[in-house]
């Protein structure tokens, strides 16, 4: 994967309106092959304390203990359990996240 290249991307509501954020820093190991989706696997270790909620003020509102809490949990990391083809060369790939300590 070519990270410079890539973006992870999510959105929030602030005070009832979608805004746009990204996570800066992320690494994503991945082995998959459309004929062989029970041995694919993915693992994503994501930065959170590199967390871009696209203004100063947004970025203090989703790094505050309320939201991701970054200072306490400043990693994050996903391990796929599974994937599954939909059809039209589109896959979904489930597994868990814990942040801030849940998952």
């Amino acid at each position: 994967m070519q990270t410079e290249k890539s973006a992870l991307r999510f959105v929030y509501k602030q005070m009832g309106v979608p805004v746009d954020g990204r996570f800066n820093k992320f690494a994503l190991q991945l082995r998959f092959g459309p004929a062989k989706l029970g041995r694919a696997k993915a693992t994503l270790d994501l930065d959170i304390s590199a967390i871009d909620g696209g203004s100063d003020e947004a970025n203090d509102d989703v790094s505050a203990q309320a939201c991701f809490d970054n200072t306490a949990y400043p990693q994050a990391k996903f391990e796929s359990s599974s994937f599954k083809a939909l059809g039209g060369n589109k896959y979904e790939g489930r597994g868990k996240m814990p942040i801030k300590g849940r998952s």
